[in-house]
């Protein structure tokens, strides 16, 4: 059995904490100019415009920019804790209130350069959520510890053990991305917006405002994303059908009800059923793995791989939005893009921060299935998804639509991550056992 006290006292290298905090840190410093529009002013002046930030009371449409900063201290918080206070006991807290007093500096640091940059908002409700996203990142660290212990000897293991591992941490994730971008409601005033709201988009369909290629590939996405669920249900109870659907209709609205009580959020009932019917077939792969139907199936689309790239690939040219229609090499002149639009990031600040983490999602959707071609290479699926994402962002530029650089950072992850981990999966599915009751 695991022993949960012997993990976390093993306790990690500080080393590797310390670069990712310092490397996250100037990330942070970076992402604060953006968009490089500096103006000098006297140091003193700006310490004491400082001084004299004051609160200012912000409507529900701020609150998805104010959970954003909230957001994007956690890993700084975790990073500098895992630093500081390497291993548990008495003077891990001693290393908590450290990362703490540390975070309080950059921060502090930053809206001070924020104020040689004008258009970035500089309040002490943005400081704050600044300090409470540090202060969860600590308080993740110093709680998390044997659980993060657990799930690396689980993974280390492979087998069942590492892919019920990879499940869960999969639907944790998935609560979160369907919370995105936490802008929830609060308010007597935000619930009653809401409900007048609702039918508007609740009984809609799914990518009304996108092409046929984009919209089929919305709908597959969300039957997609919730096969894992049903993977998960069918691990644990393998014979319990009508129990499944039960699980997969409560699931499917247990989600929308939880989009709902975000105010950016769209969600609609016709996607409620398709992520029902993600659980019912997540449960069905798993019945057929147990069968040894999938590895066969496996194996005769390797033989398609080429194939099943190229096809890939000229799905991937609409799901862009390029059409051939609108190419003219007269686009190549860049002369007419903001040159910043090359910079990393530039273009997630115009869009908001909530909309930048779904236009991220979607794009790591799309190059998944390169890490998939070249699993357990995740460097060469990275090199290869960059390769790829920066022809159709030629395309893009081809056909006068904006390009985004970010593309690249995201296919390269997304690829990479993908290779990384596929093994895992496909070890499952080799050595799946036959359905046992709660086993």
């Amino acid at each position: 059995m695991f022993d949960a006290d012997k993990a976390g006292a093993a306790g990690t290298s500080p080393s590797s904490p310390a670069i990712f905090a310092a490397f996250y840190t100037l990330l942070i410093v970076y992402c604060a100019m953006v968009p490089f529009h500096f103006v000098p002013i006297d140091p003193s002046i700006a310490w004491q415009r400082l001084l004299a930030i004051a609160y200012v009371e912000h409507g529900s449409d701020q609150r998805a920019d104010w959970m954003g900063n909230l957001v994007m201290l956690v890993p700084l918080g975790y990073a500098l804790t895992a630093a500081l206070a390497p291993k548990p006991g008495d003077r891990a807290a001693i290393g908590g209130f450290a990362a703490f007093f540390l975070c309080i500096i950059v921060v502090l640091a930053v809206k001070y350069l924020q104020l040689f940059f004008p258009g970035r908002t500089v309040t002490i409700n943005y400081v704050i959520a600044q300090l409470a996203g540090a202060a969860i990142g600590i308080l993740l660290q110093l709680s998390s510890r044997p659980l993060l212990a657990w799930i690396g000897a689980s993974t280390a293991a492979g087998g069942r053990r590492a892919f019920v591992t990879l499940l869960w941490l999969y639907a944790g994730s998935l609560l979160l991305f369907i919370l995105l971008p936490f802008d929830f409601v609060l308010s007597r005033g935000d619930f009653v917006e809401r409900v007048k709201a609702l039918p508007g988009f609740f009984f809609a369909l799914p990518g009304q405002h996108l092409g046929p290629v984009r919209r089929l590939m919305l709908i597959a996405a969300l039957v997609g994303e919730t096969v894992p669920l049903g993977m998960l249900w069918a691990l644990y109870y393998p014979r319990r059908r009508i129990a499944l659907v039960l699980f997969a209709a409560i699931c499917a609205m247990a989600m929308t009800l939880a989009a709902l009580l975000v105010m950016s959020t769209r969600p609609t009932a016709v996607g409620t059923a398709l992520r029902a019917v993600g659980i019912v077939a997540g449960a069905m792969v798993s019945a057929h793995a147990a069968r040894g139907l999938i590895v066969r199936h496996v194996f005769i689309l390797r033989r398609a791989a080429p194939i099943l790239a190229i096809a890939y690939l000229l799905l991937l040219v609409p799901a862009n939005g390029i059409k051939a229609s609108n190419l003219h090499l007269a686009n190549l002149a860049l002369g007419s893009i903001d040159p910043r639009v090359w910079l990393p990031f530039f273009l997630w600040y115009n869009i908001g921060k909530g909309a930048a983490a779904f236009a991220a999602m979607a794009h790591a959707l799309l190059y998944l299935p390169v890490g998939l071609l070249l699993w357990r290479r995740p460097l060469l699926a990275a090199l290869a998804a960059v390769f790829v994402s920066a022809i159709m962002e030629v395309g893009r530029v081809l056909t006068g639509l904006q390009p985004d650089p970010n593309n690249l950072l995201v296919a390269a992850a997304a690829a990479s991550v993908t290779a990384h981990y596929a093994p895992i999966v496909w070890n499952w599915l080799v050595d799946h056992p036959a359905p046992a009751e709660n086993a």
